[in-house]
């Protein structure tokens, strides 16, 4: 607003100047100079205003462009973190059971053997054991130590 003001008391001082040099200060009231002067100066406050109007919808856009990329970003990430813990726990799950089967396959012929295979699956490092720090693990301190069952895993790990 305070540029559509000056903007036209330039304008104004500008025609003043102008009659005012040429002596012919008598012709700036006449009505064919007044109107052309006050039609200059509403259409450069409609310019102006829209143009003010124009800038702040562009910004509004521009803000909402922004937040709609950061959720997208931050989606993608949760998505590519889900991927990676689905193949870290596709991983340990199949080598766990192929420890499982293998002790199976053992406890036929020689049971000492596959007892020491099932044991051995209990030590295999998981994705929520290997670091205090992931979401597994900060899961596993806030619930109450499980207690070891019969048959279970010496270090009580479910």
């Amino acid at each position: 607003m305070a540029v559509a003001i000056s903007v036209a008391t330039a304008q104004l001082v500008a025609w003043a100047v102008v009659f005012w040099q040429g002596r012919r200060l008598e012709f700036a009231t006449r009505p064919e100079v007044v109107s052309p002067m006050a039609v200059a100066g509403l259409m450069t406050f409609a310019l102006l205003g829209l143009l003010t109007r124009l800038a702040h919808a562009y910004a509004v856009a521009l803000r909402k462009e922004r937040d709609r990329q950061a959720h997208l970003a931050v989606a993608q990430e949760r998505s590519r973190v889900s991927r990676e813990m689905h193949d870290i726990l596709r991983r340990t799950l199949a080598v766990i059971v192929g420890l499982a089967d293998g002790a199976a396959a053992l406890a036929a012929t020689q049971p000492e053997r596959g007892a020491r295979t099932l044991t051995s699956s209990c030590s295999t490092p998981t994705p929520c054991s290997s670091s205090p720090d992931s979401g597994c693990g900060s899961a596993r301190r806030k619930s109450p130590a499980p207690t070891a069952l019969p048959g279970s895993c010496p270090r009580g790990r479910p």
